[in-house]
C-alpha cells in the first residue's frame, strides 16, 4: 500500500463553471467550482506540505486590447507570490518562478481578477504540490 505523503507530485487544477465576469474581483475553490465574492468562502485543506509550484492559466478568448485576467493562488486567505496575468491577445499565461511552501491541514483557494472590459469566459488553471 502508498503512503500518500511519499508522493512527489499532485496536480491541483480547476475551472470556473459559469466564466468570469467582466470587472470582477471573485474566489473559486482550488479544484473549481462556482465565484464568491468573499475571500474564505471557498478554501480547500491540503492533506499534505510541500510547495505549490508551476502555475498555468488558460482560457479560451483572448481579454482584448488593453485588458486583462490575473489569477492567484491563496493559502489561508492570503494572496501569494503564485500568480499569472493573461493579456491583450494571450490565453495562455503561466508563473513558473515562484514558490510557496505550504504545511499539512493548510487551506488553497484562487482569485480572479478581470479588467473592466476583458471578455466573461470560463478559465482554467493548474498548479503543481511537491
Amino acid at each position: 500500500m502508498s503512503d500518500y505523503r511519499r508522493a512527489s507530485k499532485c496536480i491541483i487544477a480547476g475551472c470556473n463553471n459559469l466564466g468570469h465576469p467582466a470587472n470582477t474581483t471573485g474566489y473559486y475553490p482550488a479544484f473549481g467550482g462556482v465565484m464568491n465574492n468573499v475571500v474564505t468562502f471557498y478554501q480547500e485543506p491540503i492533506a499534505y506540505g510541500g510547495t505549490l509550484r508551476r502555475l498555468y492559466i488558460h482560457t479560451q478568448l483572448a481579454p482584448g486590447a488593453g485588458q486583462t485576467v490575473t489569477l492567484t493562488v491563496f493559502v489561508n486567505g492570503v494572496a501569494t507570490a503564485l500568480t499569472a496575468t493573461i493579456a491583450d491577445a494571450a490565453v495562455d499565461a503561466a508563473d513558473l518562478v515562484n514558490n510557496v511552501p505550504i504545511a499539512e491541514g493548510q487551506r488553497v483557494n484562487v482569485q480572479i481578477v478581470t479588467s473592466v472590459g476583458s471578455a466573461a469566459q470560463p478559465l482554467t488553471w493548474g498548479f503543481r504540490l511537491d
